[in-house]
């Protein structure tokens, strides 16, 4: 064309009037002439599949593990025994029973735990009675009250025994104390010879100063003076007697008390011995007690959970228990359920502890009862491989509950049921699940050869 050319060399020429309005009329044409239909839904199909892109993409969707189970007990099944046996003397149950924790199941004969368990008592309450006696004596204490409890013949006995020692105690102190009385008068009579001895000697030593001037004057004889001299010595001999008398005596009556504060130690040091001696025997014996009302208690065999009475091994009033033995045994019903179930080793990687999970009872339809709610407790360490050579995990779920319906008329679900459990292993968007087959196809086919 002319133009291009044109174009092509750089130069435009002006189109001339007819021309233009040729070509105007020619586009306008092809544009009537157009279906507009088709291009609405072109991008009409084109912005849904956006839509549906974004929405894929966005949207998400639960992504479960399936398994195959069973329902197992919530705790194992209860073996009850008696430690120390005996004869059986009451049952109260049967087999199938419900039983509620702490219901009586049966009695063993008591006879000879009573019968022991009194003569431990017997045993410790004189044991009691003669610890507060030794407990008194050993504070000194002029009364002594037996305990409320003790036997009368044994809180006479502890009284009497108490008065006796304390006579005792006091006879020997009294002993002492005549000692120390006789003493003491000794010693006030030395103390008073010897204030008379001395002003005595006072008077003989004045006399004597008196004589001596008029012997030398020749008024008195020297035999006077004499006899004055010697018994002012004769009487200062026995004040130097007396005077070396006097310590010896309070030394002996110092004595004499430390010999009773010594007979009141003794005395309390020998309570405190005994007592620490019967206080171990009381420890002992509330030990012994204490076994005993356990082994007495026993008798009374009761069940340690609610549940249901599976087997009564001895049910003969009369019979023999061995101790140890196999008496009952109970199934548990807890207020959960335990789900053992097997999953396979390709879906055992997406679980994880305290899932969510929905199980349902083959025995129940669940379009019309429904399933249970659950969790997952606990993860198999590793695959087992059954009789049929495939392998798989086992887990563990536990429900909210132990049955379906309503609390008031529940349909009750027992140990050994068939179960299928649903297990929220995560979520997904619907375009990974769109695109899945694809990528699958592309990384396998990037690989083969």
């Amino acid at each position: 064309m002319e133009i291009n050319k044109n174009k092509a060399n750089g130069v435009f020429r002006r189109m001339p009037d007819e021309e233009v309005d040729f070509v105007t009329d020619i586009k306008t044409s092809i544009l009537v002439q157009s279906p507009r239909g088709g291009s609405a839904i072109l991008w009409s199909t084109l912005l849904l599949f956006v839509i549906f892109l974004i929405w894929a993409g966005v949207s998400e969707v639960e992504q479960t593990t399936r398994g195959e189970g069973k329902v197992i007990p919530a705790s194992q099944v209860q073996v009850i025994q008696n430690l120390e046996g005996g004869i059986l003397s009451e049952l109260h149950v049967k087999v199938g029973d419900p039983v509620k924790k702490g219901q009586l199941l049966l009695k063993i004969d008591e006879t000879r735990f009573v019968s022991s368990l009194e003569q431990s008592q017997a045993k410790s309450g004189a044991n009691k009675a003669k610890a507060a006696r030794l407990r008194a004596e050993a504070a000194g204490s002029v009364s002594f009250t037996p305990p409320p409890d003790a036997p009368p013949a044994i809180a006479a006995s502890e009284r009497a025994l108490f008065e006796s020692r304390r006579a005792e105690l006091k006879n020997s102190l009294d002993v002492k104390q005549s000692q120390i009385d006789q003493r003491q008068g000794e010693l006030r009579e030395l103390n008073t010879r010897l204030k008379e001895l001395s002003q005595t000697y006072s008077l003989y030593q004045k006399e004597i100063n008196i004589t001596r001037p008029l012997v030398a004057k020749g008024a008195v004889s020297d035999m006077e003076l004499l006899q004055l001299e010697r018994k002012a010595s004769e009487m200062k001999g026995e004040i130097e007697t007396i005077k070396q008398s006097i310590p010896r005596i309070q030394s002996k009556i110092s004595e004499s008390y430390s010999a009773m504060r010594e007979l009141k130690l003794n005395f309390s040091n020998k309570a405190k011995t005994e007592y620490n001696e019967v206080a171990a025997q009381l420890g002992e014996e509330a030990a012994s007690s204490m076994a005993l009302k356990d082994r007495l208690d026993r008798t009374l065999v009761r069940s340690p959970v609610n549940g249901t009475v599976n087997r009564i091994l001895v049910n003969t009033i009369g019979g023999v228990i061995q101790p140890g033995m196999n008496i009952v045994e109970i199934v548990p019903n807890e207020g959960t359920l335990l789900i053992e179930a097997k999953i396979k080793p390709a879906d055992i990687g997406f679980l994880k502890p305290n899932q969510k999970a929905m199980v349902k009872f083959s025995a129940y339809d669940y379009t019309i009862y429904g399933g249970l709610d659950a969790r997952l407790e606990q993860i198999g360490a590793d695959s087992i491989t059954d009789e049929k050579k495939e392998s798989y995990y086992l887990v563990t779920l536990r429900t909210d509950r132990n049955y379906l319906g309503t609390k008031d008329k529940p349909l009750p679900i027992i140990p050994g049921m068939v179960a299928t459990v649903d297990i929220l292993a995560g979520k997904r968007t619907i375009l990974s699940y769109i695109l899945k087959p694809i990528l699958k196809a592309k990384y396998s086919a990037l690989r083969e050869r």
